[in-house]
């Protein structure tokens, strides 16, 4: 499986330890079809990154964090979606969300489940959202 989405296990432990913040800056990197990120990935890597037209290698910062509560599940998201263009031409497999205030930790792994591509246009990656979040604490 080259894409195991989820949060990594790292991240997890890290957030008891208090390493995160919602103030830090949060990444996202762009992954090709044949590269390989599971839960096991401690931090960002170049490898089986995507390079492209349009494309800067360590992704691009996050924007809108936003958390809280449903029940008893506390959750945190995203709420800009990344874009890469005007004039991009990429293919992307799957993502990861790294901390990079924090020596570029990982969070977590996206699977996109499909080829994401654009050919001299804007690629628009949906980050999970507020219904899906990729962080959540039962």
């Amino acid at each position: 499986m080259p894409f195991e989405h989820g949060l990594c296990r790292s991240y997890k432990l890290e957030i008891l330890r208090g390493e995160h913040s919602y103030k830090d800056r949060y990444k996202i990197a762009l992954y090709a079809e044949g590269a390989t990120l599971t839960k096991t990935t401690p931090t960002y890597t170049p490898a089986g990154e995507i390079s492209s037209n349009g494309y800067i290698a360590g992704g691009q910062i996050l924007t809108g964090f936003t958390c809280g509560l449903n029940g008893d599940i506390a959750y945190a998201y995203w709420t800009g979606d990344p874009t890469w263009g005007p004039a991009a031409t990429l293919s992307a497999r799957g993502a990861l969300i790294y901390n990079s205030s924090k020596e570029n930790k990982a969070v977590g792994v996206v699977d996109f489940g499909e080829v994401y591509s654009c050919k001299n246009g804007t690629l628009r990656i949906p980050i999970p959202g507020k219904n899906n979040p990729l962080i959540q604490i039962f």
